[in-house]
């Protein structure tokens, strides 16, 4: 079978130590996402966004050179955002136009209405602390699809 370039790339970063990989999968790099599936050595966590790798990956590389890290670390912005403000942030950055319908289904009885990732444990023993902010966050997450979607826009013009 004939070695694709992914497969070297992965393999060429197994060898060089790589054996923890974070990547945000999506079609540019599935052909990336399948040879780290092939390779079968390697582990690979999958986020869905860059800073979420860049803060998952920085926050494990500390964890595993400090051999007082032990326990559970939780990641994230140590702050509790509501759904509702998440989502008018990024109707804001989209479309300010656009309708959200915002209670037009009820809530379930069992709904979780609060979710905080608790990272008081990680700052303490390594000093750990986000450096993006949620918003910045969303910006660049919205950002980046736009850019993604221009790109897309212009090949198909190209085929044409």
């Amino acid at each position: 079978m004939m070695m694709r370039v992914a497969d070297y790339i992965t393999d060429m970063l197994y060898q060089a130590g790589g054996k923890d990989v974070f990547l945000v999968t999506g079609g540019f790099i599935m052909h990336l996402t399948d040879a780290l599936f092939q390779h079968g050595r390697q582990k690979y966590i999958c986020c869905h966004h860059e800073q979420a790798v860049a803060m998952a990956a920085e926050a494990i590389g500390r964890l595993a050179t400090d051999e007082s890290a032990v326990g559970v670390f939780n990641l994230g912005s140590g702050e509790s955002e509501p759904v509702r403000r998440i989502v008018e942030q990024i109707r804001d950055m989209i479309g300010p136009d656009l309708a959200l319908g915002f209670g037009e289904i009820p809530f379930g009885s069992k709904q979780l209405m609060r979710l905080q990732a608790d990272i008081s444990h990680i700052s303490a023993i390594l000093g750990w602390k986000p450096t993006t902010t949620l918003s910045d966050g969303l910006k660049l997450c919205v950002d980046w699809h736009k850019a993604l979607r221009q790109s897309a826009v212009e090949t198909m013009k190209g085929r044409r």
